[in-house]
């Protein structure tokens, strides 16, 4: 009986942990035509990523451009960026929206959708994964 509760205990442990884990890379997929980049209390991330194109920023990366802001974020505090996107000179020529994350786990707390009226939006897939969607391709 011991052996089982302590399986079970174990077993429970383990599932705990992995389901906090924290992601290897934040995972962006951007669907649209437009190049895109997120900002940090207005730092820009040195991450562009281009149109119809795909990245994987280290989390360490992502972790360090939030533990940069005043007051430095614990790994418990929700680190929030903006989503710019761009198709000319100006790299914040449209605000696609306000993502909220978890440094200890990858969960978004909340997104906040800016741009459906240019047909953007930012859709999160899984902890530390989100697509830039381009909504006007979309039909019914």
């Amino acid at each position: 009986m011991k052996k089982l509760l302590l399986t079970g205990i174990l077993s429970v442990a383990l599932f705990s942990s992995a389901a906090l884990a924290v992601p290897s890379d934040f995972k962006i997929m951007n669907n649209t035509g437009y190049s895109t980049n997120a900002y940090v209390h207005g730092v820009a991330s040195p991450s562009v990523v281009g149109a119809y194109s795909f990245a994987n920023i280290p989390w360490a990366n992502v972790t360090d451009m939030c533990h940069g802001v005043t007051p430095p974020l614990k790994a418990q505090d929700p680190c929030s960026f903006e989503v710019y996107a761009t198709n000319g000179a100006d790299p914040q020529q449209i605000d696609v929206g306000t993502v909220v994350f978890y440094l200890s786990d990858g969960n978004f707390e909340y997104v906040s959708n800016h741009a459906l009226s240019y047909g953007l939006k930012i859709v999160p897939l899984a902890a530390g994964q989100i697509e830039l969607e381009d909504t006007s391709c979309h039909h019914a």
